[in-house]
């Protein structure tokens, strides 16, 4: 008997244990078969839960990207405006008050710096602009780019972590899975010892591979 390698994908398991829960249930090892079929069913309810459980990581990376570039534009914007107000404008204050580690120190940050640069950001702007600039009109927005980037991180954070829930019931299924097709594969040997007609109901990898290709 040669089972799916232990880094197989968990639908090769699945494909191999419905074969030989058929083999089994044909050749009438009726109880053999359905220990085979829950066994295998519970790795097919894990394994998609767990490629379910990545959807929320995708929409919570494309929320958190998202809030990255609106904060990115809003800066950008900024020092177009108070760069653009006079032909010196990007060497005096208020632009070198507000960007004095120039633009990179906004859009280039990492992620485990973004909030508190930006929020530096905002600081600057109510420091070294007067109430009536309207550049500060900014500065609403910056605070949602902010939440909505927190918000973005924390749901991330969340989806990853259910995501390992996932892996881990999945990793159990498997295993017990493993020990269901050894139980079979002993049983059969010690009824009818080992040979073709014990492996028959166990496929090759190459007919794993194909079964697992099939629609």
């Amino acid at each position: 008997m040669q089972l799916p390698k232990e880094n197989a994908s968990y639908t090769h398991r699945v494909s191999y244990g419905l074969y030989v829960a058929r083999r089994l249930r044909r050749a009438k090892f009726i109880s053999l078969a359905t220990a085979v079929t829950a066994a295998t069913a519970e790795v097919k309810s894990k394994g998609r839960a767990r490629d379910d459980a990545a959807e929320p990581i995708l929409e919570a990376l494309a929320d958190r990207d998202a809030a990255d570039l609106d904060l990115d534009a809003i800066a950008q914007n900024t020092r177009a405006n108070l760069g653009g107000r006079s032909k010196d404008a990007a060497k005096l204050a208020p632009y070198t008050s507000i960007f004095p580690d120039g633009i990179d120190f906004y859009i280039a940050a990492t992620l485990s710096e973004e909030v508190k640069n930006y929020q530096t950001l905002i600081e600057r702007i109510q420091k070294y602009l007067p109430t009536d600039d309207l550049a500060r009109a900014q500065i609403p927005a910056l605070t949602q780019g902010i939440s909505d980037f927190q918000d973005a991180s924390n749901a991330l954070t969340k989806a990853r972590n259910a995501k390992g829930l996932q892996q881990t019931d999945l990793d159990i299924a498997e295993d017990a899975w493993t020990r269901a097709l050894n139980r079979v594969y002993g049983y059969l040997i010690e009824q009818h010892s080992k040979g073709s007609f014990v492996e028959s109901f166990f496929p090759k990898p190459s007919r794993t591979a194909k079964l697992d290709a099939t629609p």
